[in-house]
């Protein structure tokens, strides 16, 4: 929840994580207000946290704005400090605003104290990201967390294969890899030449060698 906070703050275009922080903590606002929001960014072709900024235009909601408005302040609020913070100022006034530490002490949950420990252990290695990088920003530092999070935990000498995408291997090198497939794209014949190009581009940034009979299947769909 803390992470999704971040991102918010860093950019509110991914509707997931506006979503799954909105309530926490619980500000009553209801999964019908929330449907009716995404209605209004659908129709207007923006994002879930733009249509929440234009709460008092979306009359479907009611007196529900209300309850909107002070998420969105606290949201606005932080984005205005991110030029002054540091990145230990910025994560402490976020947990001490949200009072998310003391949400998990009160709470029934049984592994709440494993979650604050997570917690205090997120807020070390985000301070220590801090002093190893000169000049780091939030935005640099979500980059190394998706990173991480996508290679962490793999068990070394299991036998089985491995998906990631080219944006989360950005920064990292792989000697082979085979089979590099691309899901649900659907591209003009036009477009062949540049989604190729864009194609090898990419892949030359993170594999040392790379096998392509996966491209050369693309170019023969398209083409024949």
């Amino acid at each position: 929840d803390i992470l999704a906070y971040l991102k918010t703050i860093d950019n509110a275009n991914d509707d997931l994580q506006v979503k799954r922080i909105i309530n926490i903590p619980k500000r009553g606002i209801g999964a019908t207000t929330i449907v009716r929001v995404q209605e209004y960014a659908d129709q207007n072709d923006i994002s879930f946290y733009d249509a929440l900024k234009d709460a008092d235009e979306i009359k479907t909601i009611g007196k529900s704005a209300s309850k909107i408005h002070p998420f969105v302040n606290m949201i606005q609020v932080f984005r205005s400090k991110l030029s002054v913070y540091s990145l230990k100022d910025l994560i402490n006034d976020l947990i001490e605003n949200t009072q998310y530490i003391k949400l998990l002490e009160d709470s029934d949950d049984e592994d709440a104290d494993d979650r604050i420990e997570n917690i205090n252990e997120f807020v070390s290695k985000m301070v220590s990201f801090e002093e190893e990088h000169e000049n780091a920003t939030l935005s640099s530092f979500l980059e190394e967390v998706a990173l991480v999070s996508d290679i962490d935990g793999v068990d070394d000498e299991g036998h089985r294969t491995l998906l990631m995408t080219l944006h989360a291997a950005k920064g990292l090198e792989f000697h082979i890899a085979d089979d590099l497939v691309v899901i649900n794209v659907k591209i003009d014949s036009h477009d062949i030449s540049t989604f190729c190009i864009s194609y090898c581009s990419n892949t030359a940034c993170v594999l040392d060698f790379s096998y392509i009979s996966w491209m050369l299947k693309m170019i023969h769909y398209f083409f024949t």
